[in-house]
């Protein structure tokens, strides 16, 4: 809980008693430094939204659900690939190989 809120005072960001306390949550089921980046996203969403100064826990919970974390990445991308959908190399097409092949040589 102190390295959010000192996190947040570095980057000269209020947050609520609330707002914190779900930032340390956060932090504690997925990465701390994921927690920190969504200090700066929710202090973003919160200018956006009002003229006030202060980040809600409303900020926090709506930049946790833009911006995923790792583990919730592997998870979408696990769900959403079927065997099916992948390509192997065999099933594109050959000018689209040469294509590939020239774009990488001249890299």
């Amino acid at each position: 809980m102190r390295l959010n809120y000192h996190r947040a005072q570095e980057q000269e960001v209020e947050l609520e008693p609330n707002a914190l306390s779900l930032l340390t949550k956060i932090g504690q089921e997925t990465s701390l430094r994921y927690a920190s980046h969504l200090i700066t996203a929710s202090n973003m969403i919160a200018s956006k939204r009002s003229s006030k100064k202060s980040v809600n826990q409303d900020d926090v919970s709506r930049s946790y659900r833009l911006f995923i974390d790792t583990k919730r990445s592997v998870e979408v991308s696990l769900k959403n690939s079927q065997p099916a959908h992948w390509m192997c190399a065999d099933s594109i097409p050959v000018p689209v190989k040469i294509r590939i092949a020239v774009y990488w040589r001249a890299r």
